[in-house]
């Protein structure tokens, strides 16, 4: 709009230059700055200087103050501010700057209506008489839009606190869950584990194979539900409580875990190739998880292979840095790769391969935790490889 005003008042200066020539070229003149003055597509407003009275405006500037043009000569300016502040912060940027350039303020209409403006002002000389040209756009609307983007954010600012509310409620009684379930059911499950151990080891001469193949059943069954409870607990501690993020070597995790894996399966001959250096900004905690969780299913899925191989690296995938475990073992259809991170959701038997179904679920928790995301690609009987993401920043 400032350009505008500009370009009008080049044409107006030279208009007021012809008028000193003649009385033919100030008619002439006078001709052409009016028909330049009204036909402006800006709302354009001349005042006297000496006393800020109104001298003349155009059609749209009648328009946008809904004022007959005849009544504005004479017309005091400041009773079209809507805060006299405003108006003397415009005059002062006028002194100072010697023009004003997309003031914002609010102006009112001849009604009373508020009309939110851009203002640009730039001093001039009309009929020997110091003025001021001002050109108004109207931005009514656009502080309308913006006036709701605030409600709308002021809104969700508050849904968001609601909503947060509600999950430090929910976080609360999460955790009085797994309090409970730590204590309250674990002391069960070690009674019938404790006495159907008793009953197998004291009554061994009376019980027949089948009593004690169903005592051994029923120790299976309790030491599974306390592995289960263990998952459980896991999963739910992944989900909440701040991130601690550390550079971490994921090379060195992965070793930690392996050698834990070979104590309790002295037996296996697992060929196991860790990338070196794999150093991460992430929590170590919940990262230590991610590598146990994601080792020990490759190694539990290559129990049944002759020789069992398992991978951990990086790589460069469609040009984004990802993290991998491979393995050569049992494999999974890729239909049902969907159901591969939920919680209880198996691709294999229990009888074939032991397990809780949670472990897939706490790692795809604790990766979006970290701002990335998990997959995985397999085939059945040939084995699987898991990726993961992580945002370090």
């Amino acid at each position: 709009m400032a350009h505008q005003l500009e370009s009008t008042i080049k044409d107006f200066k030279a208009t007021v230059a012809d008028l000193r020539l003649s009385e033919a070229a100030r008619r002439k003149g006078e001709e052409s700055f009016r028909q330049l003055f009204e036909t402006s597509p800006v709302a354009l407003l001349l005042t006297r200087r000496a006393d800020s009275t109104l001298w003349m405006g155009n059609r749209e500037l009648s328009s946008l103050l809904q004022i007959d043009p005849t009544s504005l000569d004479g017309l005091p300016a400041s009773q079209f501010y809507t805060n006299e502040a405003d108006r003397q912060q415009l005059l002062k940027t006028l002194k100072e700057e010697g023009h004003v350039d997309n003031f914002d303020v609010q102006l009112k209409t001849s009604t009373g209506e508020p009309v939110w403006a851009l203002i640009s002002a730039y001093p001039i000389e009309y009929h020997g008489e110091a003025a001021l040209l001002v050109g108004i756009h109207d931005i009514t609307r656009r502080k309308h839009a913006e006036d709701e983007v605030r409600r709308l954010n002021q809104e969700l600012e508050q849904r968001v606190e609601a909503r947060t509310a509600e999950l430090s409620r929910v976080n609360r009684e999460l955790e009085s869950f797994s309090y409970s379930v730590s204590h309250d059911l674990r002391t069960p499950l070690r009674t019938i584990d404790g006495f159907s151990k008793a009953l197998v080891e004291d009554y061994d001469a009376v019980l027949d194979q089948t009593a004690k193949e169903y005592l051994s059943r029923v120790r299976a069954g309790a030491q599974r539900m306390s592995r289960l409870i263990d998952d459980l607990l896991s999963l739910a501690r992944s989900a909440r409580g701040e991130l601690n993020r550390s550079n971490v070597n994921l090379s060195e995790l992965a070793a930690d875990v392996a050698a834990d894996l070979r104590s309790h399966f002295p037996d296996r001959r697992v060929e196991l190739t860790i990338g070196p250096k794999l150093h991460v900004n992430v929590d170590p905690g919940l990262m230590g998880v991610v590598i146990e969780n994601l080792l020990s299913n490759a190694w539990k899925y290559t129990g049944r292979v002759a020789h069992p191989k398992v991978r951990f690296g990086r790589q460069t995938k469609d040009g984004e840095e990802v993290y991998f475990v491979e393995d050569n073992g049992a494999g999974f259809d890729m239909q049902y790769s969907d159901k591969l991170f939920g919680a209880f959701q198996r691709l294999h038997d229990s009888a074939e391969f032991d397990g809780s179904g949670i472990g897939l679920a706490t790692v795809q928790r604790i990766i979006q935790r970290h701002g990335g995301r998990v997959w995985a690609e397999g085939s059945i009987g040939k084995g699987a490889i898991f990726y993961f993401t992580l945002n370090s920043a």
